[in-house]
């Protein structure tokens, strides 16, 4: 595939080398990873940006970098735009033998503002790319006419720099500041984003935290030059001059800007990140390395914190209320002092992030949009479901497996709530034996189906599935692990598909749950992927067994 990314929003010039040195934001960081793995995938990358004038022409998987005034918009293939929904307008309409994809690295790009997501510009996209469910949610409510053009994406953790930073003796040599220290500190707060964004409340929950706990300390990373380059602001001035002076107060390091090794490094001897912000974070790829590499979080339940952070303690409320910083501080400082409450969670924590938020798997998702319909379950039955395929529960057929030769089964001709056709061809109930013959089938799609199920329904199921696979055959399990009330889902809470098949998810699915079916219906566990559920406002897992 030909892919061209195109980033053109810039507070100064970057390029490929820009996450190393100095060190950029996470939009940039974006296009540079995931420009160079696809180029070492054998695609064709091209990336335009606003790069240095000594950039190297070609990164080393094999993208080339060219200044954005190089762009050619007639040019074929899959254009990923990012922040700049107004060079919509220099694609042809219709543009055939392109994808339009924007990437929304930002809350909203309002349609009445200069520069905005207009609705014509809308129209225009082959997708919008969101990177939080609540932001993919605002989308959809803004531009109801695309809602099935908008996905959910992430941004990643360079899990491959982590695993060569740990298998490296760190206690070899003496650390300079900066670099990290050997071992890991327990009493150690790391921060690491946009010091307007809760720095300074940060700094007084820390302040007020020593008088309990004097070894708490903590580490801040990140720059003022973009918030300078915005110009001269008295509060923002009066906001650095309070940090500076409670960063001298609580005996807190200020680093600046580190390139990512470095600022791995860090995360790696912290214990702890405490970020008590109300910005509405779409992707927070601070919340991934932080759990990644064993920084415990403390933060609010907020925007793609909701989405990203699985371990630690959420505190709501907004931290310039005292009594929510009062919060904050009795949680740090219960949790700094309980060493072994901190290894308990650690393990899970990085286990969980560095398998969700790996950069390849972001690639894989972008490979996924040859096919019919693009987003993390259906891209993830696709890919997995090969051969002769049998889609069970297919409903409306998302994934086109229909298109391909596979048998769709369902239990009912149409969809009950939508009262519409199901694109079924075989009616059955998968809890029964299923009417097919043994080794009938080289792949068994149960997509979004188990977790209306009880637990000795979905066992029962995989085991029918299971009886009509061939030798090598495999099965492709997609489930969400959904949270919300019953009453908050969309789906009409108290009807049901079928007797003892609830419309509602009645309880989030979690991996553990998939696992426990799979051992009882005698299947061993392959292949597991995080997905999202965009419309869900959730995350689920793909899983593959056999």
């Amino acid at each position: 595939m030909n892919f061209h990314f195109y980033s053109p929003l810039y507070y100064e010039q970057w390029d490929h080398r820009s996450p190393d040195d100095p060190g950029i934001g996470g939009s940039e960081t974006a296009v540079v990873e995931m420009a160079w793995r696809l180029a070492r995938r054998g695609h064709e990358v091209k990336v335009f940006a606003p790069i240095r004038d000594d950039c190297p022409p070609v990164d080393k998987g094999g993208a080339r970098w060219f200044d954005c005034s190089a762009a050619d918009f007639s040019a074929s293939g899959i254009w990923v735009l990012s922040r700049c929904p107004s060079i919509v307008d220099a694609f042809a309409d219709p543009h055939p033998g392109q994808k339009i994809l924007l990437v929304c690295q930002d809350v909203i790009y309002p349609p009445d503002s200069p520069g905005g997501l207009t609705h014509e510009r809308a129209a225009k996209l082959d997708l919008l790319i969101a990177l939080c469910s609540t932001q993919g949610i605002g989308f959809k409510e803004v531009y109801p006419e695309i809602s099935e053009k908008i996905a959910l994406s992430t941004n990643g953790f360079k899990v491959d720099l982590a695993e060569r930073i740990e298998a490296e003796d760190d206690e070899a040599e003496e650390r300079e500041p900066g670099s990290g220290l050997p071992g890991r500190d327990p009493f150690k707060l790391i921060y690491t984003s946009s010091p307007d964004r809760g720095l300074r409340e940060l700094l007084k929950i820390v302040k007020r935290a020593q008088e309990f706990e004097p070894r708490i300390h903590l580490t801040a990373s990140y720059g003022w030059d973009n918030i300078e380059k915005v110009g001269p602001d008295v509060q923002l001035a009066r906001m650095r001059a309070e940090i500076e002076a409670l960063m001298a107060e609580t005996g807190s390091v200020w680093l600046g800007r580190l390139g990512q090794e470095a600022l791995y490094r860090e995360f790696l001897s912290a214990g702890l990140w405490v970020y008590p912000t109300a910005f509405t974070e779409t992707s927070c790829i601070t919340c991934m390395e932080a759990q990644a590499l064993g920084a415990i979080p403390i933060t609010a339940p907020l925007w793609a914190l909701a989405d990203n952070v699985r371990h630690g303690i959420f505190i709501q409320g907004t931290p310039k209320d005292p009594f929510v910083r009062a919060r904050y501080v009795g949680e740090l400082v219960k949790l700094a002092r309980d060493h072994k409450a901190q290894e308990k969670v650690r393990p899970g924590m990085m286990e969980y992030a560095r398998q969700r938020f790996n950069w390849e798997q972001v690639v894989e998702q972008y490979e996924g949009f040859g096919h019919p319909r693009w987003g993390g379950r259906f891209d993830f039955q696709i890919r997995h479901g090969n051969g002769r395929v049998l889609n069970v529960g297919s409903n409306d057929d998302h994934a086109g497996f229909g298109n391909r030769g596979g048998v769709n089964l369902d239990l009912h001709p149409r969809d009950v709530y939508l009262d519409r056709p199901n694109k079924v061809d075989v009616l059955a109930d998968c809890r029964d034996p299923l009417p097919f013959p043994p080794a009938s089938f080289d792949s068994v799609v149960f997509g979004d189906i188990l977790e209306h199920m009880s637990d000795e329904d979905a066992v029962r199921s995989l085991k029918n599935g299971k009886a009509v696979l061939k030798d090598g055959g495999k099965i492709v399990i997609t489930v969400p692990e959904d949270y919300r009330p019953v009453e908050r889902q969309r789906e009409r809470p108290g009807v049901a598909y079928a007797e003892n098949i609830d419309g509602s998810h009645l309880r989030p699915i979690t991996l553990d749950v998939v696992r426990h079916w799979l051992a009882n219906a005698g299947l061993r566990e392959e292949l597991h992927e995080p997905l999202t559920y965009v419309e869900c406002s959730c995350q689920g897992h793909g899983v593959i067994a056999c």
